[in-house]
């Protein structure tokens, strides 16, 4: 039997690292990676041959794109 489609819904929540590589005297350099609860959820769901759907709104900006 197939397992059954499972729908996630939440948020996508971008989480910032500082990188110890400045490109220049005075900046911070940030490594930013997609994540929150639900997308990590659906995520995993799908790796394990789940059908997952995940509904969530994602903005147009740099950050939807890294979602997407």
């Amino acid at each position: 039997m197939a397992p059954l489609p499972i729908a996630v819904l939440g948020e996508c929540v971008a989480d910032a690292f500082a990188d110890a590589l400045q490109p220049r005297p005075g900046e911070l350099a940030l490594r930013v990676l997609p994540g929150g609860g639900p997308a990590n959820t659906a995520v995993a769901l799908a790796r394990l041959g789940t059908p997952t759907r995940f509904l969530g709104r994602l903005s147009t900006d740099a950050f939807g794109a890294l979602f997407r």
